[in-house]
Order: C-alpha cells, then sequence, then structure tokens
C-alpha cells in the first residue's frame, strides 16, 4: 500500500504545483538605442603618418617648413602659439622633446640620438612602454581589422596612435554597450507581439509556415 501511495502523492503534488503555480511577469524590455560608430570595426582617431603635417590657414604644411626658420629648443607646451589646441596629459612626459626631435621636427626621437618616421610610432611608444608594446606586437594589446590570419593582405594592425591620442594617452571612463535582449517566444506580459526582436522566435515561425506551404502543396 505504502508503494502504491508514495508515487500517487507525488502525483498530486506535482498537478497542484503545476496548475497552482503564479504566473511570472518576465517582459522583454525594449531595445536600447546605441551609437552605430561604436559598433564599428575602425580606428578611433586618425593618426598622423608620414611626412608630418598640420593645416595653417585652411593649408597643410609640413613640420620643418614652419621651425626651420626659427629655434624653439626649449619648448613647453604651455604658451605655444600655433599648437594650442594640444593638451599634454602624457604622465612624466611633459616636454615636447620626449618625443619630438630637437633638430627635425618631422621626426619622432628615439634613445641614443636615432629617429623614426610617424609611421614608426610603435617604436617610439617602446621606450617607455616596453611590455605594452610586447603585448601588441603578439597581437594581445590593440586592435586587428580585416583578418586575422597571418599573411593575409586584408589583415591590418592598428598603430598606437590610431587609438591613443599621443599627448593624452588615456581613454574617458566609457559606458558598456547594454547586452543582448533574451531569446524567449510566447505570451511576454500578457499580450503578443511579432516578435521583431526574437530571432529565435521568428525563426520557428519560419519554418511553421513553410511545413504547412509543404503540406498544402500535397
Amino acid at each position: 500500500v505504502i508503494g502504491w501511495a508514495i508515487p500517487v502523492v507525488l502525483l498530486a503534488l506535482g498537478a497542484v504545483f503545476l496548475w497552482a503555480a503564479p504566473e511570472v511577469e518576465d517582459a522583454i524590455p525594449d531595445p536600447v538605442v546605441v551609437d552605430r560608430a561604436g559598433l564599428e570595426a575602425r580606428s578611433v582617431r586618425v593618426a598622423m603618418h608620414d611626412p608630418a603635417h598640420i593645416e595653417v590657414a585652411t593649408f597643410d604644411v609640413n613640420c620643418l617648413e614652419c621651425h626651420a626658420l626659427f629655434e624653439s629648443d626649449t619648448m613647453m607646451p604651455e604658451g605655444l602659439q600655433r599648437h594650442d589646441d594640444i593638451v599634454l596629459d602624457h604622465g612624466q612626459n611633459g616636454w615636447c622633446f620626449s618625443c619630438h626631435d630637437i633638430e627635425r621636427r618631422d621626426r619622432l626621437a628615439l634613445t641614443g640620438g636615432e629617429t623614426v618616421g610617424y609611421d614608426d610610432v610603435p617604436q617610439l611608444c617602446a621606450k617607455c612602454h616596453g611590455p605594452t608594446w610586447r603585448d601588441w606586437e603578439r597581437g594581445i594589446h590593440g586592435k586587428t581589422i580585416g583578418s586575422w590570419k597571418h599573411g593575409d593582405d586584408r589583415m591590418e594592425r592598428l598603430s598606437c596612435t590610431d587609438c591613443h591620442d599621443p599627448h593624452a594617452p588615456a581613454f574617458d571612463v566609457g559606458l558598456p554597450l547594454p547586452g543582448p535582449n533574451t531569446i524567449r517566444m510566447g505570451v511576454q506580459n500578457g499580450h503578443h507581439d511579432n516578435g521583431e526582436h526574437r530571432p529565435l522566435s521568428q525563426w520557428l515561425r519560419h519554418i511553421s509556415e513553410e511545413s504547412h506551404a509543404a503540406e498544402g502543396d500535397h
């Protein structure tokens, strides 16, 4: 008798829990509109390439077109008349010649008097940021677009200044993009919708329509 009573009681309890379970309202929230620019596979900023230039009175001029005419061997970021839009916030590098060559302003200064062009800026950054530079070389730091396969002509590794402002490299605190809506089906919050934001629901409806169409053909 006990052996028969136990499954009967369990089935009865299951039926009670099934039919008496309260309806849980779990509505799908409206999709959050985000800036599409934050989803594009491109560089954050436009880096300066060789030859280095600046816009003066709507004309693009090379650095030496001006700096060859005068000396500024004590150049500091404060009080500049031409580069007044630059905000220097780069740690202890509070002097322009920490990175720019004192003789040739279209070159970047490495150690021992060696210089590189603006297309080789990772070598300059490696002077102070060795671990980050090594991570960048291995593909751990930075961004790769086009392809992840080495040797593919479409593969493009973004350089340091494609993302970081060289004068103020730290990024502002940014808010993360919202997570995706859950993929659910059926009645939500007491009403039906067309499943516009539920890919699984759309797929199942499409499969059902194809099945009915196939049955109608027969």
